[in-house]
């Protein structure tokens, strides 16, 4: 009976016989189908075996919803039903089939059929994609089964069933769901609820990576947290995290984690009853406690047990947390952070890196590569291993053990905050090398600052590195010979090598040093009638540690005084004196003279020489002492174009330039610049600048006066206290830089029967009159300074009395 050219939608009721639409009132006697309408129908069961047609409607229903008794229904090739209303029932062309309220099994494969269960425990057979399953909240334990590839449950169902023999892939609902994956390899998520995972055959895998937030896997108590909440998982062979911060912590059976894409995924087996052998690379496996058999994936953090444990990383931001135990961590890539706690026994850091530096609480670093390498310990009692190749180790602070091995390998302490003592004679070092023993090494290197080194009966090798070192023969008990000019040394340092040394210092004895042409050397004599001989130029003769002042006269070679007595220099450029009143004379070349302490006397003679009043070379590493209070010194610099410096705490030096150009600065004393073209800074307070004859250069940084003389000088103002020039020389054209004053219009005028002042705008109108400039007796003839400049350029003249004052502004 065909129903195809109704003008709408009819109902088709077999079970009371009572249809709508154009059906109304027909009976059917002898009729195997019923074909429905074009439009969207309506089929309703009864007992007798139906055949049903749903024609070209989009929606046609077949309804057992009055069904005694639950149905098995399909859409699918009009197979015969059973059971219930649907026995025998062949449906075709049917989109919709609404269920008992029984437990039915409802089967369909074509995308947009609607599978409708109602109440009872209901099975939907899902075999294609975009099936419909609607089923009542509450309305039984439901079952989806399918053979998709891939199948999101629907709501209101709580069990997903794969029944197809390929990889699945099955997200649950919001109920407590129970999935169950196939014969392959699949994959499992429940998303919220208390789900049981049930993996099946394959390597299976349970994701979170739905998750709206961070979870914890718990493996070991089954207890977790986030929607795996209440979840438990069988034939289950990876978990895998959320894309946010997750915790995974493993227990006795073998576990793979998966952290996803979260930034910080930890695998915690601080709870493991044994130590464990973890490994973030690769999916290598776990071995021991816990962590047997376990393997992890994008895992960023790793926590170790209190036991003895192995853990790995190669990924930088990864980290390995070792806990109490003697933990060894194998660190293979940049930015690996190791945290251990402090007395959390004795841990090792093993690595392939060709740099590291030792993590906080870690005692031992070894270096497990094929390159060469550079390490650095830490704070704690370091035992630093190096490998085949040329190393180079630093302890840090603490009693370290270097241990070369093969190769040429260095002890380094370049990163020592202060100088270091290296003793191989007694083997007793000070600084952060004390308590410090060397196997395999071949050259121990200092700080950069000031070192000693102490040789022993074997071939050393020193490099002092940065700042000024020294090699000490001092606790000898005989006078010693130094000979440094051969290429391979012989006598008391057979078999040695120094590089970067600056200083040798002798014995209480007589002892005979010789320099070198590959270096200025300096040589510390100490008591007794030294010899010090130096080759080429630049060797100096240190007396820091004398008891009493020495007089030295480098062009005379006359020497007296203090340790300094019976020395014979030979050849010798350089001095520094004692912590006493000193006199120190040059000789013709360029001489570096340092007075030290003391009131000294310094005569640079002929040469371009550097004259220091206190101790400019650093002699921290002697322990001499440093340049005092109060010391006034006095400096002559000879012929040539010298450099003088003073000392910031210098009380009343005076410092003479004498011939050439020369550079003089002064703190609190008196500069004399003496012929030729100088250059005088005052620094300090109270000082005098003379410049003398020539075109000199003043510069005038803080509070004191200046002088230029003859010749076309040249002042710099940049004090923010009072300074006073005054200049009378006839000869030259004089300038005045005020730089402390920005134009012409910040420029204010005061005079009185001493002189002119010149102050900044904004001083004036603040009250300050403690800073400017004071140009002392220029209306008593000391007015030759034919210009002023401010700092952006602007010019001025300073009028004498009766003339006005004038303004042009440089181009």
């Amino acid at each position: 009976m065909s129903y195809i050219d109704s003008p709408g939608s009819i109902t088709i009721n077999t079970k009371t016989g009572v249809h709508t639409g154009i059906a109304e009132g027909d009976t059917y006697v002898g009729i195997e189908v019923i074909q429905g309408s074009n439009y969207d129908d309506i089929f309703i069961s009864g007992a007798a075996a139906d055949t049903f047609d749903g024609s070209m409607g989009n929606n046609d229903t077949v309804d057992y919803s009055g069904s005694a008794s639950g149905v098995t229904a399909s859409l699918v090739g009009g197979l015969a039903g059973v059971g219930g209303d649907a026995q025998g029932d062949r449906l075709y062309n049917i989109e919709t089939v609404i269920g008992s309220s029984f437990d039915d099994s409802l089967t369909a494969n074509l995308a947009g059929s609607k599978l409708i269960g109602g109440t009872g425990n209901d099975v939907y057979f899902v075999n294609g994609n975009a099936v419909n399953v609607i089923e009542t909240a509450g309305g039984g334990d439901d079952e989806v089964r399918t053979v998709l590839t891939n199948l999101r449950l629907a709501d209101n169902v709580e069990r997903l069933t794969y029944v197809g023999n390929s990889n699945f892939v099955g997200f649950g609902n919001g109920l407590d769901n129970v999935i169950t994956g196939g014969a392959n390899n699949d994959t499992l998520s429940g998303g919220a609820g208390a789900d049981q995972f049930i993996g099946g055959a394959g390597s299976d895998t349970v994701s979170y990576i739905d998750s709206p937030g961070s979870i914890t896997i718990n493996t070991k108590t089954g207890v977790h947290t986030g929607i795996a909440e209440g979840d438990t998982y069988v034939g289950i062979e990876v978990i895998q995290g959320s894309n946010y911060d997750d915790i995974f912590i493993s227990g006795a059976a073998a576990d793979t984690f998966d952290g996803s894409m979260g930034n910080n995924d930890t695998v915690d087996y601080s709870g493991s009853a044994s130590g464990v052998t973890a490994s973030l690379v690769g999916g290598l496996a776990g071995v021991g406690g816990d962590a047997q058999g376990d393997r992890l994936y994008n895992i960023e953090t790793v926590i170790g047990s209190s036991f003895d444990d192995s853990l790995t990383a190669n990924l930088a931001g990864s980290k390995l947390i070792g806990g109490a135990g003697n933990d060894v961590y194998f660190v293979n890539g940049n930015a690996v952070n190791v945290i251990e706690t402090a007395g959390g026994g004795d841990d090792e850091v093993r690595t392939v890196l060709t740099n590291l530096r030792l993590a906080d609480n870690v005692e031992r670093l070894t270096y497990v590569g094929n390159s060469v390498f550079t390490g650095f310990g830490n704070g704690l009692d370091n035992i630093i291993t190096g490998g085949a190749n040329n190393d180079t180790l630093s302890g840090g602070a603490g009693a370290d053990q270097f241990i070369g091995g093969n190769g040429f390998d260095v002890a380094s302490y370049v990163d020592s905050p202060t100088g270091v003592t290296i003793n191989t004679k007694t083997g007793v070092n000070s600084g952060i090398a004390f308590g410090d023993t060397y196997v395999g090494i071949e050259q121990i290197r200092g700080s950069n600052s000031g070192d000693i080194f102490v040789g022993g009966l074997g071939a050393d090798n020193f490099d002092g590195s940065g700042g000024t070192d020294i090699l000490s023969f001092a606790s000898e008990t005989s006078g010693i010979t130094l000979d440094l000019s051969p290429t391979v040394l012989t006598g008391i340092a057979a078999g040695d090598a120094y590089t970067s040394i600056e200083a040798f210092q002798g014995t209480s004895f007589a002892d005979t040093f010789t320099g070198s042409a590959r270096a200025a050397e300096s040589f510390i004599g100490g008591g007794g009638a030294d010899t010090m001989t130096g080759v080429g130029r630049g060797d100096g003769a240190w007396y820091v540690n004398s008891s009493d002042a020495v007089q030295i006269n480098l062009l005379t070679g006359a020497v007296s005084g203090g340790d300094a007595q019976g020395d014979v220099l030979i050849n010798i450029d350089n001095l520094i004196g004692s912590a006493f009143n000193d006199t120190l004379t040059g000789n013709a070349y360029a001489n570096m003279l340092e007075g030290g302490d003391g009131n000294d006397i310094l005569y640079g003679g002929d040469g371009n020489d550097t004259l220091y009043g206190h101790s400019f070379t650093d002699i921290s590493a002697l322990s001499a002492p440093g340049s005092t209070d109060n010391q006034a010194d006095t400096i002559y610099g000879g012929n040539g174009d010298d450099y003088i410096m003073g000392y910031a705490r210098d009380v009343g030096s005076v410092f003479y330039g004498e011939a050439g150009n020369d550079n003089i600065t002064v703190f609190s004393g008196i500069a004399n610049g003496g012929d030729g073209n100088d250059t005088l800074t005052g620094l300090g307070h109270g000082y005098e600048l003379h410049g003398g004859a020539g075109a000199d250069k003043l510069y005038l940084n803080a509070s004191g006066d200046a002088y230029g003389g003859e010749g076309s000088d040249a002042y710099f103002v940049s004090s923010k206290t009072m300074v006073a020039i005054s200049d009378d020389g006839t000869t030259g054209i004089d300038i005045v830089t005020l730089k402390n004053i920005q134009s012409f219009n910040d420029v204010r005028i005061m005079t009185n029967d001493q002189g002119v002042y010149i102050f900044n705008a904004a001083d004036v109108q603040s009250g300050n009159l403690d800073s400017g400039l004071f140009l002392k007796d220029w209306n008593k003839g000391a007015n030759t300074i034919e210009t002023f400049y401010t700092n952006n350029g602007d010019s001025f003249t300073i009028p004498v009395v009766g003339q006005a004052m004038t303004e042009s502004v440089m181009g």
